[in-house]
């Protein structure tokens, strides 16, 4: 198929974009001899462009810049208020996204895919309980990756063993760094400060060097950790600079935020501290040595309540109890042995 330009939006979000990557590939897989030009927020580019190498990365604020070029295909992954409005500045023959509809509270959310004047049933995302929370029992990318297939006429492509990844060819660090990532957007899904800064406190003991990273939604805490003896506290990272902490980290502990899917796309040994989320939907890799603890029912439904008293997270012990000891320095262990 002889495809010249294919314009794809996607969302705003570190964590949400993350999870277009599976489809990505698809076009990766079935357009070889395309020019696919990724539009995603500035904050992003960056970082797409180093770990996307066979894609051209552009701003959307750049957008107009290409409005002159005429594409085959707009896939809009996005779907959301600010990526319908390119349709003003560029021109396409076919166009592809997905139509939310709301229903009412106790019946969630469904949504259909729509390729030019066609509209059709969207499998992966209907919440509403009667059609079994398919959603929530799939991968989050299912939702996109469903929308290329039916672009490309085939689904045979989409298969079990998928999970998002960036290009980068993994390599284990010798040293002892569990790096923290108790930030992100979504306060209601926060393992509290006060677990990370015990959790922190036991790992500087046992001999482990322990950097945390805190992003813009973390200011009023950065006081909180840095009074941590022994702790390293980074912030205002780039996302280029956080994914080469990352990279550079023996291990990783989050919670379900962005930086978790950069971690795990990443290919990094992680362990995700879930709450109220379901991580069916929202974990979705493929390796042994990454990991979810949770605490309690998860939610299962379209709709979320009461998130704000949310109280069922895992202990601090029992999240110590799901680090593998071989993340864990062992240097203490040593020095009892010799009575310092």
């Amino acid at each position: 198929m002889k495809i010249k330009n294919i314009l794809v939006t996607i969302p705003k979000g570190l964590g949400d974009s993350i999870q277009c990557l599976p489809a990505i590939e698809g076009l990766l897989q079935h357009f070889s001899n395309h020019s696919i030009k990724l539009v995603c927020a500035d904050f992003l580019v960056n970082l797409y462009k180093i770990y996307l190498p066979d894609i051209y990365v552009v701003a959307d604020k750049d957008i107009e810049k290409y409005k002159n070029i005429e594409y085959e295909w707009f896939i809009d992954l996005a779907s959301l208020d600010w990526s319908f409005k390119l349709k003003e500045y560029i021109q396409y023959k076919h166009i592809a996204y997905h139509k939310f509809y709301t229903c009412q509270i106790s019946e969630g959310f469904k949504s259909k895919i729509v390729i030019d004047n066609n509209e059709s049933d969207a499998l992966f995302f209907d919440v509403s309980g009667r059609g079994g929370d398919k959603f929530y029992d799939k991968p989050a990318w299912s939702l996109e990756a469903e929308l290329i297939s039916k672009i490309i006429g085939d689904d045979k492509w989409i298969d079990d063993n998928m999970f998002p990844r960036l290009r980068y060819k993994n390599k284990q660090y010798n040293n002892n760094t569990i790096l923290l990532l108790p930030g992100g957007t979504g306060a209601k899904r926060k393992w509290p400060n006060e677990y990370f800064k015990e959790l922190i406190e036991y790992l500087l003991y046992k001999g482990n060097d322990v950097d945390l990273v805190l992003g813009p939604e973390e200011i009023e805490v950065i006081p909180f950790y840095k009074n941590i003896s022994g702790l390293t506290v980074f912030d205002n990272l780039s996302l280029v600079q956080l994914s080469k902490k990352i990279i550079s980290s023996n291990y990783i502990i989050t919670q379900d935020c962005g930086p978790m899917h950069l971690a795990c796309a990443l290919g990094k040994p992680v362990l995700a501290i879930f709450g109220p989320t379901n991580e069916n939907c929202w974990f979705t890799y493929n390796s042994k040595h990454q990991k979810v603890i949770r605490k309690g029912e998860m939610i299962r439904s379209g709709v979320i309540k009461n998130l704000e008293s949310w109280k069922d997270w895992p202990t601090v012990k029992e999240v110590i109890s799901a680090i593998p000891t071989i993340y864990i320095y062992q240097d203490y262990n040593i020095k009892q042995k010799k009575g310092e």
